[in-house]
């Protein structure tokens, strides 16, 4: 099943799992469903406070796999970081009472002081080459820009966390 190389096995995947794979060519699409099967995703949190990203984030996640938890701002991402220590954060930048920035410096120093590295990607609808390397400057791992595609999305996860 998994060694079709005329693409029959794609259709197949793309019937079951209309939302995942018909954004995936069929290697992609053929890991995607091993994991399905064996339910090895990590926890993802967003941390986003426009309410329409929210719902678009959410969506796009809802069916890969991946559990995923949501804050609205920069100072509850570092707390949940404290206490649930996800696998991946996805951090807007432009966010209400700490922003994206400044949490990750938070949560880099307290992972100081534990063997523990959470993955931060950062979600932003600043492109500039310049807003990269700042985040890149405060730890963050990579970066994304909006509007997102569930393809790119799907692509970063599992480029992270070995999907």
């Amino acid at each position: 099943m998994f060694s079709d190389t005329k693409g029959r096995w794609a259709v197949v995947f793309i019937a079951i799992y209309p939302k995942i794979f018909a954004v995936m060519e069929p290697p992609m699409a053929c890991r995607r469903l091993w994991h399905l099967l064996n339910k090895e995703f990590g926890m993802i949190l967003i941390a986003e406070d426009n309410l329409v990203n929210q719902i678009v984030i959410q969506q796009m996640l809802a069916d890969t796999g991946y559990d995923h938890a949501l804050v609205e701002n920069g100072k509850l991402a570092v707390e949940f970081c404290k206490t649930h220590k996800p696998d991946l954060v996805l951090m807007d930048i432009s966010m209400p009472e700490m922003n994206g920035l400044d949490a990750t410096k938070a949560i880099r120093s307290i992972e100081k002081e534990t063997a523990d590295r959470i993955v931060i990607i950062a979600v932003t609808a600043h492109a500039a080459d310049f807003d990269r390397n700042l985040c890149m400057e405060v730890g963050m791992d990579d970066f994304m820009s909006k509007p997102l595609s569930m393809g790119r999305v799907i692509e970063m996860l599992d480029s992270w966390l070995g999907g």
